[in-house]
């Protein structure tokens, strides 16, 4: 009924996702998803081929779920007067979903229990045919039992009924068909249910975010990977975390189940689990050490290698880039000397893990004959191996679960000392007029709780005297009084003292003062971004708008018209005005794509003072009638100074009645201002109008002339008068080389590739400055102050590019008026429809005007033309073999050929364990069948007795000792494949390094540094740690479906022509599913980058985004950036479930198949009962080994794709070099003694091909 109901409800005919709408049989084998696989098999799936998700599955119909228990958490703290507890609200969010959930689980585990305990009764039903003396009755008999006899309603019970093998083989084919579709439907809601609480999590992070203060000192790093791994850390709890209970009562009904068929040995050898645990425990606790050392030392690499590209172009210039380079290489072979303490410890863990399931048969069955009294026989053994088997299935899960476990507990002791950070306050008016609504479609009327305070602080704070909105004078536009501001809630001394001042609407009030005297934190106070400690600060209610501009411009990585609009509407005539107001149509005409032109990454292709009239320009365009200025003019000439200041302030702003607060040092500034206002070491030392502080107050006119002879000074010592036009000019000439770069790299300059995708870039604002940004020198970039307010640096954030396979460095997000293009470029370059057609409609109404006075009709805005990177590169389809062969390589080719070699005699020695077993069965079998025909000869009897014995003794002392070798092996194994792994990555590394320094400077004009990094960092992890397990744990579980294939041709070679069939079936299947997975997983790497990319920009920028209400605009695009991940990753997950269902049933097939032919061939005599068991127990984790061998196949080729990322940078065609050694051999011993440098002769020009410069 409800199916029925969404369909005809809610069904959206874009929505790809049709769980919620299909029958219940394709609901459990995942048959929906079919379409899609086909897609994916014919070409690679794009975002716009999964389409949209369902309404009951958006972020903001989860959040809203979400915040309606979180607020009434928040009601009950207050009143009981305890802290919020988040797992409170996890479980009143999700807990029908979590109980249904655990009941699929628990269903699952009981039917797998099937399997082995039915061995038992079939090796009984085999030896009860082989001893029957009536062979041919009795094979009449056995088709009858169960059909014939039944029809004739002869006495037949249900207990004899079931003791036929044929009968169990077709119960164990049902029940394990049944443990698949309970077990993949359960991951599947456990999944759905985790991307909800990330979802959920994830808004409630950003809404936080918007809400607070930007305090000196807060580490950005760590507030982004509260969105990014503490939301991941509770998805995989709601993922994995039913394990917490399932595994124990697993282990319990298993020990029960063995204790009730081997007694107390059962016990004994489960023991060496829980001996060997503790071990593992120290080991890992060791290996945490370990990998935090190894983290540490990343980090301090990737920081000298971030200082390595952000200096290259100097570094080149002097020639001490391999100097540099040097220093990274020393930190790398740091690295790797922890990284291969990790590597032997990861190899011990994993040996560990591997011997356990040896060490605890070892132990049972070598005890079995002395503890019972009796010996092994084929029924006991093969039902024990079985059963422990499936003990070794938790014992493999738990080491996953325990970290996840953790992880979530310190996540949400982490997100709770989050979520308890102070707020600014919203009562002032601009802010007040529109709350933040969040734009969530709140369905039980539940907006009121989105916008409720979320931090007890907050409300503390307000009582202290923040803003207010007493009734001011109509003459001013802020007053304050007595105030007293800090930047952390936490410090004894604000930080701005007893500070009164008032502001005089529609005219000019210049802040004026030394580096450091704290002149941007008032205007950081008056905009509420400070904590009012004392005092008051009242904003005139009138005021409804506000426009600032900081210190060091905060620029998005779109478009030079789209950062002036910032979301307003296009008005052609005021833009022209804004644009000549800020002396930018000069620079306008040197852009291929005019004002489409994409700005680069943190706007690097721009000088200093471009990017500072793109963000005045942005603050003209604005309608605010209050704009807040701090220091807009420090990094232009005085030429391109004056004209700004009559134009953009005088004439835009103060002549339309807007009133102006502007930070300056400018003398010719403060002498124009009507309001002037001198702050020094945190404190207003005299303010007044400019004429009457000349005119009465000597101090005054003493501190003005000490200024105007820093000013003379600094003009004789600094040239800056011509700055703007070499600025113009060196962008001219960094445009030509990008155009020689790309086409010499093979790159269009008119066209994008087909399945080109940009990457998300970082916005031009330096993550590692200080908030507030440091006091500048008005006159010159390279004297600005390296002291905040406060005269400390904000430490910088961590690198955190490793978390993911993402370019968190890079960003690219607008607000809303750019967002349909941003999500164009995202989905596909080549889409013709966008499957975001709600963002559509919602965005075409603010679509930008075209005007061909700044951009040509005849230029498109998505060309490359109009950007100054390049676009990184997007694989589609199977990673290349060359690829493979780089790393083979890497790896040694010597090397490779022993560690396969060795994975396969570990295995070998495996399978001869068991045989061994086998034939140890057979053999006390043997000796009771002939002490039985001999019953009536006591003497040979005896002396038989005792041979065979003496036989059963040597079978026990083989035993130990192929156990003993498969464990050293095991060792041997790991240890070699995990050492030599470090020598795969110490190569890739030093070659990506050695051809990215040698790169051309041409090559990082036009490649984003955060792109370069990710190399650096995420590829270069994913190499480090994740190949090294992923590559053995493929040949491992490989080399397991294989040997059961071959013990089951051993022991009825009529299973080669079922097997055939069989594994073709099985290749084309996983050939099928590898096409759209890996895909599906490219897709959900590419729509993660852009959550925290997003996110980290909005932290820099949150001062400007609130100051200009932007905060809906930059919510909307952050949920649409969630759901489209969540879309990718569910389809990705969902696709899994489908690959489990059809593994299973296949694995079901080859387990019915295997049963019935041991059976027929038991039946007749051909094998024995042993070969029967060995033959079950190695088919019966079939379907568990298929589903390990596909998915670990998925993730290889992921993370060889870092490799081939990483390739990639190892084919950059590398600079020229000059011989020297000739020159070398001429100089005497005193060279140097001269500076004189001769050209003789030369030509130059940007590329071989190119006209020459000079």
């Amino acid at each position: 009924k409800r199916g029925k109901r969404i369909n005809s409800g809610n069904q959206n005919e874009k929505v790809c996702y049709m769980h919620p709408f299909a029958s219940y049989l394709s609901k459990w084998t995942f048959a929906w998803l079919l379409p899609l696989l086909k897609l994916g098999y014919r070409r690679p799936i794009e975002l716009e081929d999964l389409g949209e998700l369902p309404k009951e599955l958006l972020a903001e119909h989860q959040y809203t779920r979400f915040a309606k228990s979180y607020n009434e958490e928040r009601q009950r703290s207050e009143t009981h007067s305890k802290p919020i507890s988040l797992w409170r609200c996890y479980w009143s969010t999700f807990k029908y979903s979590l109980l249904i959930g655990a009941l699929l689980r628990f269903c699952a585990d009981m039917f797998a229990l099937v399997a082995p305990i039915s061995i038992k009764y079939i090796i009984k039903y085999v030896e009860t045919v082989q001893n029957e003396t009536e062979y041919e009755k009795r094979k009449e008999a056995d088709f009858e039992t169960a059909e014939v006899a039944l029809l004739h309603s002869k006495l037949l019970t249900c207990g004899e009924y079931f003791s036929n093998g044929y009968v169990l083989a077709i119960v164990v084919f049902i029940f394990t068909c049944l443990q698949s579709t309970f077990s993949n439907t359960f991951n599947h809601c456990a999944i759905l249910e985790g991307i909800h609480l990330r979802s959920s999590l994830q808004c409630l992070i950003y809404k936080k975010a918007l809400k607070m203060t930007v305090g000196q000192g807060r580490d950005l790093g760590a507030i982004v990977n509260h969105m990014s791994q503490d939301a991941f850390n509770m998805m995989m709890l709601f993922s994995m975390g039913h394990y917490v209970w399932a595994l124990p009562l697993k282990i319990a009904i298993l020990l029960t189940l063995l204790y009730f068929q081997l007694g107390v040995s059962a016990l004994i050898g489960a023991a060496a689990i829980y001996i060997l645990a503790p071990i593992q425990s120290y080991l890992a606790s060791k290996l945490s050490k370990i990998q935090k050392e190894a983290l540490k030392l990343s980090d301090e690499r990737l920081k000298k290698t971030s200082e390595l590209l952000m200096g290259i172009k100097l570094l080149k210039l002097l020639g001490w880039e391999f100097l540099f380079s040097a220093k990274v290489s020393d930190l790398r072979d740091k690295e790797l000397k922890v990284l291969k303490m990790d590597a032997i410890y990861v190899a011990i863990i994993t040996f560990l893990t591997q011997a356990t399931s040896v060490i605890v048969t070892l132990v049972t069955f070598v005890l079995y004959p002395y503890i019972e009294g009796e010996s092994l026989n084929a029924e006991t053994v093969f039902t024990a191996l079985a059963l422990f088997n499936q003990l070794t299935v938790p014992l493999y899960i738990i080491p996953f679960v325990i970290p996840i476990v953790v992880n979530a507990i310190i996540s949400t002791k982490r997100l709770n000392t989050f979520l308890s950070q102070p707020e600014i306050d919203y009562t002032v008016p601009w802010r007040n007029d529109r709350k933040l609504s969040m734009i969530f479609d709140c369905d039980n009327n539940e907006c009121d709780n989105c916008v409720k305070r979320d931090s007890l602080e907050t409300l503390a704070i307000q009582t202290n005297g923040n803003f207010n909105n007493e009734a001011i004078s109509h003459e001013n536009v802020v007053e304050v009084s007595k105030g007293y501001f800090s930047w952390n809630v936490e410090e004894e001394n604000p930080f701005l003292k007893d500070i009164n001042l008032k502001v005089p609407v529609s005219q000019l009030t210049v802040i004026w003062g030394n580096n450091g005297s704290g002149k941007s934190s008032l205007i950081s106070a008056l905009l509420g971004e400070m904590i009012t400690l004392h005092g008051k600060l009242n904003w005139s209610p009138l005021v409804t708008s506000v426009a600032y501009l900081p210190q060091e411009p905060w620029l998005l990585n779109v478009s030079f018209r789209e950062n002036i609009l910032f979301g307003s509407q296009f008005d052609s005539k005021r833009y022209k005005q804004v644009i000549e107001a800020c002396a930018l149509q000069a620079d306008l005409d040197i852009l291929p794509a005019k004002d489409r032109t994409e700005i680069g990454e943190r706007g690097v292709n721009l000088s200093g003072g471009q990017r500072q009239r793109i963000a005045l320009a942005r603050v003209l365009y604005s309608r605010a009638k209050v704009v807040l200025l701090d220091s807009p003019m420090s990094a232009l000439d005085s030429r391109v100074s004056t004209h700004v200041f009559e134009k953009a302030i005088k004439q835009f702003l103060l002549e339309n009645d807007r009133t102006v607060i502007m930070v300056t040092q400018k003398v010719e500034h403060v002498q124009q201002a009507s309001h002037v206002i001198l702050v020094e070491k945190g404190t207003i030392r005299m303010q007044g109008e400019f004429k009457h502080l000349q005119t009465h107050d000597s101090s005054f006119r003493d501190e003005l002339q000490r200024f105007k002879d820093i000013e003379c000074n600094l003009k004789k010592e600094l040239f800056v008068e011509d700055r703007t036009n070499s600025e113009r000019q060196k962008l001219r000439r960094l445009l030509s080389k990008q155009v020689l770069y790309r086409t010499s790299s093979g790159q269009k300059t008119g066209s994008i590739h087909k399945r080109s995708v940009p990457f998300f870039r970082q916005v031009s604002h330096d993550p590692s400055s200080p908030l507030p940004c440091q006091e500048c020198n008005d006159y010159n970039d390279e004297v600005k102050s390296l002291d905040s307010d406060n005269g400390h640096q904000m430490p910088n954030p961590p690198l955190f590019m490793r978390m993911q396979s993402i370019d968190s460095a890079t960003s690219k997000t607008s607000v809303t008026s750019v967002f349909k293009r941003s999500m164009r470029r995202l989905i596909s370059k080549q889409s013709s429809n966008n499957t975001l057609d709600s963002v559509d409609n919602r965005i075409e109404e603010a679509e930008d005007e075209e005007d061909s006075v700044f951009t040509d009709d005849s230029i498109d805005g998505e060309s490359v033309n109009g950007r100054l990177m390049t676009e990184e590169e997007r694989k589609t389809g199977k990673v290349s073999n060359q690829v493979y062969m780089n790393y083979i390589r890497a790896f040694s080719i010597q090397l490779a050929v022993v560690v396969f070699c060795l994975i396969c005699l570990s295995q070998l020695l495996r399978i001869g364990t068991d045989f061994w077993l086998t034939e140890w069965t057979q053999a006390k079998n043997d000796v009771v069948t002939y002490i039985n025909s001999n019953s009536s000869n006591f003497t040979t009897a005896r002396n038989s007795e005792d041979e065979h014995s003496d036989k059963l003794h040597n079978y026990l002392i083989g035993y130990v000792l192929l156990s003993i070798a498969t464990i050293i092996i095991s060792l041997i194994t790991n240890l070699v494949h995990q050492l030599s792994s470090i020598r795969a990555v110490r190569k890739l590394h030093k070659n990506m390094l050695d051809c990215v320094v040698r790169a051309p400077t041409t090559f990082f004009d036009s490649t984003p540094i955060g792109r370069i990094l990710n190399r650096f960092s995420s590829d270069m992890t994913v190499v480090d740690k994740k190949l090294s397990t992923t590559l053995p744990l493929l040949l491992r579980f490989l080399f397991l479906c294989f040997a059961a294939v071959i013990v089951d041709v051993i022991v009825t070679p009529v299973f080669i022509f079922i097997a055939i069939p069989i594994v073709t079936v099985y290749y084309l299947l996983q050939r099928f599913f590898r096409f759209t997975s890996r895909e599906l997983q490219r897709l959900d790497n590419l729509t993660r980058s852009p959550i925290v990319a997003h996110f980290n920009q909005t932290l820099l920028g949150l001062s400007t985004i609130r100051a200009f209400k932007e905060e809906e605009s930059f919510i909307s695009l952050v949920l649409d950036y969630i759901n489209l991940n969540n879309l990718a990753f569910l389809m990705a997950n969902c696709a899994n479930c489908w690959l489990g269902i059809a593994l299973d049933y296949l694995g079901a097939i080859i387990l019915f198949a295997a049963t019935i032919t041991t059976l027929i061939a038991a039946t007749h005599g051909s094998i024995t009962a042993s070969y029967v068991g060995i033959a079950i127990t190695y088919t019966l984790l079939v379907p568990i080994y298929l589903n390990w061998v596909v998915r670990n196949l998925a993730n290889l080729e992921m993370h060889m794709s870092a490799v081939e990322r990483i390739s990639f940078y190892t084919k950059i065609e590398a600079e020229k070099t000059i011989d020297t050694s000739k020159t070398k051999s001429q100089l005497t011993d005193y060279w140097p003694s001269t500076g004189n440098l001769k050209f003789d002769n030369v030509t130059l020009s940007y590329g071989d091909e190119s006209k020459a410069i000079l």
